[in-house]
């Protein structure tokens, strides 16, 4: 009988195909673990930006009747809405022509 060494053996393959497998999950997980922070990221930013949008609206309707308080509300009729209520004074000021309107927050002294 002739002995020939042309091809691989069984345990050749499986140990291939398990390497394979585990350098696949590994890019895998390493690929859904950058997807879930980017979207997490994204999140945050888009929370940021409606926080400063709401800021904005407030400061805009702002009614300044003896009350030095101005309430920011967070997803407005939504069954998660939030609302902050916050103690201070709006500030009108004139710089180079243009009138800069901003809430300055009172912070009590400890």
């Amino acid at each position: 009988m002739l002995h020939r060494d042309d091809g691989f053996t069984l345990i050749e393959i499986i140990l291939t195909i398990l390497i394979f497998a585990v350098v696949g999950l590994t890019l895998t997980s390493a690929f859904m673990n950058g997807a879930f922070g980017l979207q997490l990221s994204s999140q945050k930013s888009q929370d940021i930006n409606t926080a400063h949008f709401n800021l904005n609206e407030a400061i805009l309707n702002y009614d300044n009747t003896g009350s030095d308080t101005i309430t920011i509300i967070f997803n407005e009729g939504k069954s998660d809405e939030v609302s902050i209520t916050v103690n201070g004074q709006l500030i009108q000021e004139e710089v180079n022509g243009v009138i800069l309107e901003y809430f300055e927050v009172v912070i009590p002294d400890a």
